[in-house]
């Protein structure tokens, strides 16, 4: 006699194990894609092809070094509104109300920007070489995702 398989929707699978193969199933596709589009590039005309991925992995490292700055002065700086705000302007108080925590979430927005206005100036002025010999503007340059991450995350 034949084994009878369970159908698909009869088989219990936990949830994290659904979500890691789900990832998983992104992760090779998403592979699968840029390795088409690399032996498509390659076809065309190798030495540009070649040329064109050293600047690629150039602008990365560079990318990696704006992001070095921005995490180092975050970290640096972000330590002043959470000193300000935690032990001098509004220390633990579990019966605050509402107004004043909506003070001190205003203000430490504002604190944050002050801060974020000063990490951003104190960047600009540090020499990061153009890697990649492009002339691009990488979009690291500016901080973005990470520096907003580290600088929040600390509040």
């Amino acid at each position: 006699m034949p084994k009878k398989f369970p159908k698909i929707s009869e088989i219990p699978v936990e949830s994290e194990t659904a979500f890691g193969l789900v990832e998983l199933a992104v992760g090779a596709i998403t592979l699968a894609w840029a390795l088409d589009i690399f032996a498509h590039a390659l076809k065309r005309d190798t030495k540009t092809t070649l040329n064109q991925i050293k600047v690629y992995l150039l602008n990365l490292i560079e990318a990696a070094m704006w992001a070095g700055v921005y995490s180092v002065l975050a970290i640096w700086l972000a330590a002043i509104p959470e000193l300000v705000f935690s032990k001098w302007l509004f220390p633990l108080n579990p019966e605050a109300k509402w107004p004043q925590l909506l003070l001190e979430v205003v203000l430490q927005a504002a604190a944050n920007g002050a801060i974020s206005q000063v990490v951003v100036d104190l960047a600009s002025q540090i020499p990061v070489p153009d890697l990649g010999a492009d002339g691009k503007k990488l979009s690291a340059s500016g901080g973005g995702v990470i520096f907003a991450f580290l600088l929040f995350s600390r509040q």
